[in-house]
Order: C-alpha cells, then structure tokens, then sequence
C-alpha cells in the first residue's frame, strides 16, 4: 500500500503544475500549496522509508536518514530563496522516491526480515545498503544546493544580505533535536520514534514553508519562529530533570507545532489568495493573466 500511494503521489505531484499551467492558475498560491504539501509528506516519506527497511532497528540511524532527509528538502527550498529557481540535479527526488518504492515491495514480499538477516555472500546486513544510498544522495544534493547557495548569485538586494540567516533557524532546531535524543534520560527517542520525528518534522515543515513563503514575497528570514516553543520545551525540561514526563510533553510538542504549522499555512493561503483574487481548491472561471506569477518548476 506505501508502494502504491507513494507511485500515485509522485505522478500527481509531477502532474499538478501542468494541470495548474493548462487552466491558467500557475501563481504562487500553487507554489505554496505543492512544495507545502511536499514537505509535510517529505516527513512520512523519511519516516516509512527508515521502517520499511529496518533501520528502525538502529536509533541512531535511524535518527540520521530521517533528519537528513528534512535538511536536504528544507535546503532545496533555501536555494530556491537565494537563486530565485528551483534547481534539479541529474538523480533528483522522482529518482529517490522509485528507489524508495522498490525497497517498499521488497519489504512486502520479503519481509523486514530480508534486511535484518546477515548476507552469507557480503558478511553485511542488507539495510546497510539503503543507509549508504541515503548518504551518498544526501552528499550529492547537499554539494548541489549548497553550490548555489554560496555562490552568492542573488538579484534582489533583501535576499543578498540574509542569505545564510535560513541555516541559523534549521542548524538550531537540528541542535535541539539531537541534543533531546542523546540526553534523554528515558530514551525517548528509541521508545517513541515515530513520534519524536513527526514533532520534528513539523517543525522543519513550517521551517521550509515559511521559507517558500519570504521567497515569494522577496523579504527577510527571521531568526525566531513561533515553531521553536515545542524543541525548545523538550530541550528545557531535560535542564530540569525532565520534571514533566517526556512522553507527554512530547505529545505536547506534536499537537502544538502540528497546529502551528496549519495555522501558518491557513493564514498564508488566505492572504495570497485575497491579495491575488484566487479561489482556494475552486476554479474560477475569470481569466487570470493579468496577475503576476511566480516561475514554477515541476
């Protein structure tokens, strides 16, 4: 079933702005609404991936291919800031998500047996291989957009001057959730994965769309996010002993940066949609090309 709906979503996903270009609503209402969407599935993605093959087994790992995968979504949108264009390299992201799917069926008719089991011919555990793909396209995507990044090519004077501010925001978070999982006096991590990453990865998604939102609008990154309350708490409580359990305050951070998130999207779309005259999920029979669009790429 992850196979399948993970084949639907990148057909879809490749879809969307074409079928947005034919009925005339290319504008940055669709923007926000593809990669916001991306990048909260961005989150389940990562996290299925790391089960299906079993490196769920191992915490560590674990914690690096799904955190890994955030920061490289979260930076491709950081280029997109800095260049103005969204940028894909030779093995891009519809080249990950096949492999992805076809480490899906092998779990389903091997089992997550099959990459637990020591090879007999290579000495090695097969989930080996999925981690060493991981980071070898992590390095290749980091090396990708980092080299647009620092190139420094930037049109607009408000992104010239804050083109690094974005890594101060994802660095800190990253922090706080390492920090959390190493400190964590009842493991927290390795008995709540699942959840930990989903409160992570919300936070890292209102990151990227808040991001993608001061690229549409040309203006400053801000240093202090209303998304860092849920990390920070984490972060805090173990200052103190972890006075408050940390599975409960964990689910706290979840519901908090979840609604967080929805709020910061919901009020995003409605203030483009009512500055450009856009209808949200309705398609409105008013030529629209008189308005100003943003470039978009598939």
């Amino acid at each position: 079933m992850s196979a399948v709906g993970l084949l639907m979503y990148q057909c879809l996903d490749s879809l969307d702005g074409k079928q947005c270009r034919k009925i005339d609503q290319d504008t940055p209402l669709e923007e926000l609404f593809d990669h916001g969407c991306d990048s909260v599935s961005m989150v389940f993605v990562a996290v299925g991936t790391c089960i299906s093959c079993g490196i769920g087994f191992e915490p560590n790992w674990m914690f690096f291919c799904s955190f890994i995968a955030m920061f490289i979504f979260f930076c491709s949108i950081w280029q997109t800031y800095v260049s103005g264009t969204l940028h894909f390299g030779l093995i891009d992201v519809t080249e990950g998500h096949m492999v992805v799917i076809l480490m899906y069926l092998t779990s389903a008719f091997g089992g997550i047996s099959f990459w637990q089991n020591t090879s007999p011919v290579l000495g090695v555990k097969p989930y080996v291989f999925p981690v060493i793909g991981i980071t070898l396209g992590a390095t290749y995507a980091s090396y990708n957009n980092f080299r647009d990044i620092l190139n420094g090519r930037v049109k607009d004077s408000s992104v010239a001057n804050n083109i690094l501010s974005p890594g101060i925001n994802v660095g800190f978070v990253l922090t706080l959730a390492f920090i959390v999982f190493k400190r964590s006096s009842s493991r927290l991590f390795e008995n709540h994965s699942c959840l930990y990453l989903l409160t992570f990865g919300m936070v890292m998604s209102k990151l990227s769309n808040k991001l993608l939102v001061v690229h549409m609008t040309k203006s400053k990154f801000p240093l202090v996010d209303t998304s860092f309350i849920g990390p920070s708490l984490l972060f805090l409580n173990q200052c103190i002993d972890s006075f408050i359990d940390e599975h409960i305050l964990l689910w706290i951070a979840l519901v908090f940066s979840s609604l967080d998130l929805a709020v910061y999207f919901t009020r995003a779309s409605r203030q483009i949609s009512s500055q450009l005259h856009l209808h949200i999920f309705t398609v409105s029979s008013v030529n629209h090309t008189n308005h100003t669009t943003h470039g978009h790429n598939d």
